[in-house]
């Protein structure tokens, strides 16, 4: 239901905007009651929250992801690529 209303906020600014996502961003009616949710979103945060050991579980993925990363930037800069 929540993103049913955000997506409905985000096609209302569009619309407001002649369909332009740029002009969205770019909007300067900051005292529009839908203006802090113009880019489809709750600015109060997405209302999720993780166990520590979800938290744990995701920084031992991102750890892995760079070091993989780190890891295959060295070998095509040896290869010369």
């Amino acid at each position: 239901m929540k993103k049913d209303v955000l997506n409905a906020v985000r096609a209302k600014c569009l619309d407001c905007c002649m369909g332009q996502a740029n002009e969205v961003k770019l909007c300067t009616i900051t005292d529009c009651s839908l203006y802090p949710f113009r880019f489809g979103k709750d600015p109060n945060g997405n209302g999720r929250t993780m166990s520590d050991e979800q938290k744990a579980k995701m920084a031992e993925g991102n750890r892995k992801y760079w070091e993989k990363k780190k890891a295959s930037a060295s070998e095509d800069s040896l290869r010369g690529e």
